[in-house]
């Protein structure tokens, strides 16, 4: 099952890490802020309002859990959280959910506990990523127009003009 590795540094001894992250040099070629493993999708945030994004993640994670799982949430500025998705069908019973849990200036992730699965919010692309299988999945079934138009596939770019990719 492909996992999500995050590290600072390209490449540590043993091959131990193969991930990178970027930190928003603004450089070209410094995107994306990670090495997105397959399968996952991103899209672009776009205009969409808060509120419905925030659904679709609170929606996207309760596809991915059992009733008592729980992920853990965390930004680069917030104090980090354990959050149990099925404890919350309406994003309205969370007071400002929708404003502390969105890429607004910071990076931001969703992740299992076993790193198989998440949701990756970039600021600088201002796009949400959403990798390991059954993320994805759940992220495409679910997403009925809120989030704009797919950038990337498995890490891969795709062709915009293709409407099998949309």
């Amino acid at each position: 099952m492909p996992r999500l590795r995050l590290s600072a540094r390209p490449h540590r001894a043993r091959g131990r890490f193969t991930g990178k992250v970027c930190c928003g040099s603004g450089k070209a070629g410094s995107w994306p802020a990670i090495r997105e493993p397959a399968p996952s999708v991103c899209r672009a945030l776009g205009s969409a309002p808060r509120r419905p994004v925030a659904q679709l993640v609170c929606d996207v994670l309760r596809a991915c859990t059992e009733y008592w799982d729980s992920v853990f949430w965390h930004d680069s500025v917030h104090q980090s959280a354990q959050y149990r998705p099925h404890r919350v069908t309406d994003i309205t019973d969370l007071d400002g959910w929708e404003y502390t849990r969105y890429p607004n200036g910071d990076y931001l992730i969703f992740v299992s506990k076993d790193l198989s699965f998440g949701i990756l919010g970039n600021h600088h692309e201002e796009r949400l990523c959403f990798f390991g299988e059954t993320a994805a999945q759940a992220a495409t079934e679910l997403n009925r127009g809120i989030l704009g138009p797919l950038l990337r596939r498995d890490g891969q770019t795709v062709n915009q003009a293709s409407p099998t990719e949309q």
